[in-house]
């Protein structure tokens, strides 16, 4: 049998003591925003209430900095870009792929940026035989957006990438849904239904694994929820 005991080192983030310090610096773009917003609602009757929310954006990128290569030798083994030098290129299997601002060029659009969002609702309350009733309708809508800034590489018709770089866009969607629900007492019973008429899209497009991959929005949805208070 063997023992031992394992010693924890004081780390002090001041001087680095330990296993590592903590220094490091961060750069990235900066951006300009025009647009607005809008939020509505109308009691149309003493039961029936309907809410709005929208957004119209309008994003372009201002500033692109110059992120430098850094290595222990002038030309680190692989890396294409010599020390010190902004990086304008990277290696992507056995080829270098041109990226001439890794951040994003100045005057692009901004990746997940959708010019227009907005969702509309409509909720009706009533009360029978003692019991609180309501049903409610709903929508959202989504603007096509791009999962990189505009100014890189498109991955349209590309089969296989080459980059894990690759600007692809998402189609912009709508999706609906809906509830009904009633209440006595301690009891309380729900039914709702989400994305309603099944839309298939994508949140999320990437070549970040060499291929092509999406993250689709979660399909059609209906539940009963039943609570009961005690």
């Amino acid at each position: 049998m063997i023992f031992g005991a394992i010693r924890a080192l004081p780390f002090n983030p001041r001087t680095g003591s330990g296993n590592s310090r903590t220094t490091f610096g961060l750069t990235g773009p900066t951006y300009r925003v025009k647009g607005g917003e809008l939020q509505l609602a109308f009691k149309a009757t003493d039961n029936l209430t309907l809410t709005a929310n929208l957004s119209r954006n309008d994003s372009t990128q201002t500033t692109s900095p110059c992120i430098r290569s850094s290595g222990v030798t002038p030309t680190t083994p692989g890396n294409p870009t010599p020390l010190g030098a902004c990086i304008t290129q990277v290696r992507a299997g056995n080829q270098n792929v041109a990226i001439p601002d890794p951040l994003g060029s100045i005057g692009s659009t901004p990746a997940f940026s959708p010019k227009l969002q907005y969702n509309l609702r409509a909720r009706y309350d009533w009360t029978f035989n003692g019991y609180k009733a309501f049903a409610q309708a709903g929508m959202s809508h989504v603007d096509d957006m791009a999962n990189q800034p505009s100014s890189f590489q498109s991955g349209d018709g590309v089969l296989i990438p080459t980059t894990t770089w690759l600007r692809y866009t998402m189609p912009g969607y709508n999706t609906y849904d809906a509830s009904f629900g009633f209440a006595k007492g301690s009891m309380d019973v729900q039914i709702f239904g989400q994305n309603l008429s099944n839309v298939l899209a994508s949140t999320f497009t990437t070549s970040g694994q060499d291929i092509k991959a999406e993250v689709p929005l979660r399909p059609r949805v209906i539940g009963l929820k039943i609570g009961l208070k005690f």
